[in-house]
């Protein structure tokens, strides 16, 4: 079965829990597929796949902005069962673009708990904000 799961699957990653001593490994053009059905479930228009590296236990996808050239993310793809996620460590750390460094207190759920306060300045904010 082929998935476009955007979850990290479990702690460590492409692990390959549920997957039988048996099974068989998806094909690049599978992987392919996957990558492009993550990319269309983005709503972002702009991303194209620019490579894929095959490898034993997964493959590697080097995605980049058409309007630019530039790269813009880096994807695994898990070997068995096709699922697609984020490449962890500087991709999704320092990414201001696309990783997760690009998240603000706008897009946070606002339900935080009793207790919270946030002072922060945000760039291209013309204040700080100061919430609790």
């Amino acid at each position: 079965m082929i998935g476009t799961g955007s979850s990290f699957e479990g702690c460590g990653g492409s692990g390959t829990a549920g997957v039988s001593n048996g099974a068989t490994p998806i094909t690049i053009d599978q992987a392919e597929a996957s990558i492009n059905t993550y990319l269309e479930n983005t709503g972002n228009t702009d991303l194209v796949i620019a490579e894929i590296i095959e490898f034993d236990n997964h493959f590697y996808a080097g995605i980049k902005e058409i309007s630019t050239g530039k790269y813009a993310i880096e994807l695994l793809v898990n070997r068995y069962t096709g699922s697609v996620y984020p490449e962890m460590g500087p991709n999704m750390m320092w990414n201001t673009k696309y990783g997760h460094m690009n998240w603000t207190h706008r897009e946070l759920p606002s339900d935080r708990g009793t207790g919270y306060r946030e002072s922060t300045k945000i760039p291209g904010d013309n204040e700080a904000r100061d919430r609790s």
